[in-house]
């Protein structure tokens, strides 16, 4: 079976999104979920990968395509949360996203990102 992903929306309102990766034999192997803000903001709510993709960049390229799609609306910014002990930290950390500050959370620390666009 060859290494193709392409993404399929399979959820959508005015702004509310979630897009998932589908390898070449039809398997999700991943799902972005965000929200075009009208302020201007999108907040991406999560990036999940299943494991066996995740050096594949299955998600830099959903990455990207977010990224993609909200300079064309016109946004000005991304913002995520993550928590503090999780490795995709570095991930938004090499994809030029700032740490902001780090919140108490309701149940753990998470990690507020920003990317201007």
């Amino acid at each position: 079976m060859g290494f193709v992903i392409k993404s399929a929306l399979i959820n959508s309102s005015e702004r509310n999104k979630v897009v998932i990766a589908i390898n070449a034999g039809d398997e999700i192997v991943g799902v972005v979920h965000y929200r075009h803000r009208k302020d201007g903001q999108t907040t991406l709510y999560s990036i999940v990968v299943d494991g066996t993709f995740r050096l594949n960049a299955v998600g830099r390229t959903r990455l990207y395509e977010l990224k993609n799609e909200a300079v064309g609306k016109g946004q000005k910014s991304i913002l995520l949360k993550c928590p503090t002990e999780l490795a995709a930290n570095k991930f938004y950390e090499a994809e030029h996203f700032s740490l902001v500050t780090t919140d108490a959370g309701k149940l753990r620390p998470l990690n507020i990102w920003t990317l201007r666009l």
